[in-house]
């Protein structure tokens, strides 16, 4: 399994918004995406941060929505792009699970 993880500073006050944004518009969009697993969003609201995490089957499944023209992560970046408040931090990895 791969991820793809988001990490958005968002304005002072809008933490609602875009939370609500990324779980009501933009995150149920990646169930049309080849390969999707699962969504995970944290936020953080007194600091006004939001990660998102997507697990995807293969690597190349989570490089495409990152890479694709007008796929996941632009359009998730294009929606977003009023409420935030620095330039978005996204890259992915392998996941492996650690179960206790």
């Amino acid at each position: 399994m791969h991820g793809m993880n988001v990490r958005v500073q968002i304005q002072p006050g809008r933490i609602d918004e875009a939370a609500n944004l990324l779980r009501d518009e933009i995150m149920p969009t990646a169930t049309n995406y080849k390969g999707f697993i699962q969504n995970f969003l944290l936020v953080d609201a007194p600091n006004s941060r939001l990660a998102t995490l997507s697990v995807w089957e293969t690597e190349a499944d989570a490089k495409a929505i990152y890479e694709e023209e007008g796929g996941l992560y632009q359009t998730a970046i294009e929606k977003l792009k009023p409420l935030l408040a620095a330039p978005p931090d996204a890259w992915m990895g392998f996941l492996t699970r650690v179960d206790r």
